[in-house]
């Protein structure tokens, strides 16, 4: 071999050892991405999980923590209902906890009939719950709205975004 042919070669593998490299960032990238992607969708069902708790222990209790509706009625949307909730909702002690919480899950139940009138004797009476758990990470709060009727199974929820 020549000795200007030994310089060739030592140039073919670094180049090669260069694009084994970019693409070994590249996939290192991709997986932190898909690392964060997945935590940020545990910390969300988690924190859906407790708004759901709230939602389900405030219908459990909705005849004793009614309240009259909510006037003007907010739009449907997490952030209108978010200031709503913290000023006028309940903790719901007892729910999955998780050290991303930043609190306890809040709850607000609506009577959705007048209090003033014969509090729904003989008739069913319906409820508005909005329920609120948020998280303390990147602020990924879950709003979920629940309507019901006192002795129907059939309960019609939302997330409001």
């Amino acid at each position: 071999m020549r000795g200007d042919e030994r310089g060739i070669a030592l140039i073919g593998v670094l180049g090669v050892v260069v694009i084994v490299a970019l693409i070994t960032l590249s996939a290192l990238e991709r997986g932190m991405l898909q690392a964060r992607s997945v935590t940020a969708a545990i910390d969300r069902a988690r924190t859906f999980e407790a708004a759901a708790f709230a939602l389900r222990r405030g219908a459990d209790r909705a005849s004793d923590w009614s309240r009259p509706p909510v006037d003007p009625v907010p739009a449907p949307q997490r952030a209108a209902w978010r200031s709503v909730i913290r000023a006028q909702g309940r903790a719901v002690s007892g729910a999955p906890h998780h050290p991303l919480l930043s609190r306890a899950p809040e709850v607000l139940v609506e009577r959705l009939r007048s209090i003033n009138q014969a509090d729904c004797r003989g008739h069913a009476c319906g409820y508005r719950l909005t329920a609120l758990a948020d998280d303390s990470g990147d602020g990924a709060d879950v709003v979920l709205q629940a309507r019901i009727i006192d002795g129907s199974a059939v309960r019609i929820w939302r997330v409001l975004r």
